[in-house]
């Protein structure tokens, strides 16, 4: 045991409550038991669980709604003709548009941009980056970038959509389609896809806080690591 300097009583609450897991905590004074269940529910397992799961299924509510014609729907209120981005359903009668716009091709151009981000948030999001090039990689930095990136491509879809894909040319008149429920989904993928770059981003300058302030590195396992250089200043 190396003893503590003169604030040692300070440092070491700061060391428990800053450094530590609480399953490292129950550790240090003797409580397996405890230890064990708290190494299963730490706060980094938990944000990183959770931040995964909503990736998930952002990433496949985006594959959906990215493939399905219920994003513009005919005025006329029966609901027989519908349209997407890459089909269009005309009384239950589904076919590919194979005749497009330079802005359609745009908005498809952001939509696969999008579905390419959020495969990259779900890979840096278990820290499968980490493992593949056998190094230290700021994942959380590409993770919040990725997530940014997809929501402002669904962002720009959405106004594109709104904009520029609602007329559509009948033989005698041009008619204003109307927004259909998979925009609104649209709507809510884009907002959590930014909600997911907010908390990548924190989470990125938490592990920045540990690291500079404290010497510790969170690391794809979930859990806080001492550094090399504590065991100089802590009894271990």
């Amino acid at each position: 045991m190396v003893p503590l300097d003169s604030n040692g009583e300070e440092r070491e609450d700061r060391y428990v409550h800053h450094r530590l897991s609480l399953s490292h905590w129950f550790s240090q004074r003797g409580h397996t038991t405890l230890s064990g269940i708290c190494d299963r529910i730490s706060v980094p397992c938990i944000f990183k669980g959770v931040h995964y799961t909503v990736s998930c299924f952002n990433f496949f509510l985006l594959m959906v709604i990215s493939v399905s014609p219920n994003w513009l729907v005919h005025p006329s209120g029966d609901k027989a003709f519908v349209m997407g981005f890459w089909t269009y359903c005309f009384h239950s009668q589904c076919d590919i548009i194979y005749q497009t716009t330079r802005d359609l091709n745009i908005v498809r151009t952001l939509l696969v941009i999008a579905i390419l981000c959020s495969l990259a948030s779900l890979v840096t999001s278990r820290a499968l980056l980490m493992r593949c090039v056998q190094r230290s990689v700021p994942e959380g930095m590409i993770s919040s970038i990725a997530n940014f990136t997809a929501g402002s491509c669904v962002l720009a879809c959405l106004v594109l959509t709104d904009m520029k894909l609602t007329t559509i040319m009948e033989p005698d008149k041009s008619v204003d389609l109307l927004l259909h429920k998979d925009f609104y989904r649209g709507c809510v993928s884009c907002s959590l896809w930014y909600l997911l770059g907010i908390a990548s981003l924190l989470w990125y300058r938490y592990q920045l806080f540990l690291v500079r302030k404290f010497g510790i590195d969170v690391g794809s396992d979930h859990h806080l690591e001492i550094s090399s250089s504590l065991p100089a200043v802590f009894p271990m």
